[in-house]
């Protein structure tokens, strides 16, 4: 338990007019975003909880103050929620056994330049949840998760090369954003332990798939994921993002080249049954980091006499075509493929079908 002792005079709440009753999460951020250009004061009726993704930060400097009148009650947070302010919000209360703000498991807290008054607590963070304090005034004791929270980890994908297994190319140690003991440290280097043995099929085959990975010095909301790209051809998708909006379809991301033979003139296509293939666009590829793009009308994909769309890159090498692995996509749910890191999910789905 960190006692942590206020850095910036307290301000008062107005007793001049009622305050506004809140008894959810969604009433009190409602109150806020209504309240952040004119000041005021909420007050709790009852222990509420935020979860769902919130972001609050006024658009302008020194704006009217605000208050949040926990009473007796907890803010229990159980998403990634963020207060940010210019010291003109403050949440206050009276004795809570876990704080104002009590920061639940696979919650993530952050807060900047304001202050919580508490009694004896004031936040609480548990473990395996995450707690950013910056420049605020608090007042009471601050109790920390004894184990680091992985906010992120870059672990994007790795490429297996010829003669090389999975387990050969999934690193040891993963840059991360951890929080540890309210501070936010980037590029902290942690040790991670993979587990292959649901993908055994897939090693075997050598078909791209994404493993699971656990940190052993840390904890994070979800387990850590890292694609694993099996560079057997010319030409290897590596991260692609897949979004598909009411009018298009995109695909745009990295892919592994041959560099000692750069410029090449790479193609992009797209088939809807893997065999009759439609060349989006032909251009010269001269750096190692150059990406891919790629799209068409959503109105070209008839899903029910096509559930797949394939797509894959190639370039000429003495009139010789040399061709990418292919990634085939699902329909079902593609109207937000989203981030696709190599998951077979339903919502994107891949495979090692090459041509």
């Amino acid at each position: 338990m960190v006692q942590v002792k206020p850095t910036q005079p307290p301000q008062t709440p107005p007793t001049a007019t009622e305050p506004d009753l809140v008894s959810t999460g969604a009433e009190l951020t409602n109150w806020l975003e209504a309240h952040q250009n004119t000041g005021g004061t909420a007050k709790l009726t009852d222990n509420i909880v935020l979860d769902s993704y919130y972001f609050f930060c006024p658009d302008a400097i020194n704006m009217p103050a605000l208050f949040v009148d926990a009473d007796c009650y907890t803010i229990t947070v159980t998403e990634e929620i963020t207060f940010i302010s210019d010291a003109h919000l403050t949440f206050y209360g009276q004795e809570q056994e876990k704080g104002i703000f009590y920061i639940a498991k696979g919650g993530l807290l952050f807060l900047e330049n304001i202050a919580v008054e508490g009694g004896q607590n004031a936040l609480w963070q548990e473990e395996g949840a995450g707690l950013s304090v910056k420049d605020c005034r608090v007042s009471g004791n601050v109790h920390y998760a004894k184990t680091p929270f992985v906010i992120r980890a870059d672990t994007d994908c790795v490429l297996v090369e010829k003669g090389q297994t999975a387990g050969d190319a999934l690193p040891g140690q993963v840059q991360c954003v951890v929080n540890r003991q309210g501070e936010v440290l980037h590029n902290e280097l942690l040790p991670v332990s993979w587990n292959l043995e649901g993908n055994k099929t897939r090693q075997k085959k050598r078909l791209r798939f994404e493993a699971q990975g656990t940190s052993l010095n840390a904890v994070s909301k979800e387990s850590l994921s890292c694609t694993v790209a099996y560079h057997d051809y010319p030409l290897t998708f590596l991260e692609v993002k897949a979004i598909q909006s009411l009018t298009q379809c995109q695909f745009r991301g990295g892919y592994a080249k041959p560099v000692d033979v750069l410029p090449i003139q790479v193609a992009t296509e797209y088939s809807f049954d893997g065999k009759n293939w439609i060349t989006y666009d032909e251009h010269m590829v001269s750096n190692a980091l150059d990406a891919f793009f790629m799209g068409f009308e959503t109105s070209k994909w008839d899903t029910a006499q096509n559930p797949y769309v394939y797509i894959r890159l190639h370039w000429k090498d003495n009139g010789k075509k040399r061709f990418s692995n292919v990634l085939r996509y699902a329909a079902q749910n593609s109207a937000s493929f989203g981030y696709s890191r190599g998951r077979d999910t339903g919502q994107t789905a891949f495979c090692g079908y090459a041509p």
